[in-house]
């Protein structure tokens, strides 16, 4: 993960990740939640999970967006 990335369940809240790109909720029920991860120049990533009693360590991956910047310049000479 990240630094700075936005973790968010449902029925959880939203969490931002720290320098290391780790994140912790205390506050979510066991059952079947989604979870999304969202970051500056990272595609969104989102997954459907099932929490357990207990602790759920979950590694997730974000994909970079690739940007592609055209620039068109005209030129006009004066005579």
């Amino acid at each position: 993960m990240i630094a700075g990335a936005e973790v968010t369940v449902d029925g959880g809240g939203t969490k931002v990740t720290d320098q290391d790109g780790n994140y912790s909720f205390t506050n979510v029920y066991p059952g079947d939640h989604t979870i999304s991860v969202a970051a500056v120049h990272y595609l969104t990533f989102s997954q459907d999970i099932t929490i357990p009693s207990g602790e759920l360590v979950n590694d997730m991956s974000l994909t970079p967006v690739t940007v592609v910047v055209t620039d068109t310049f005209s030129r006009t000479d004066s005579p």
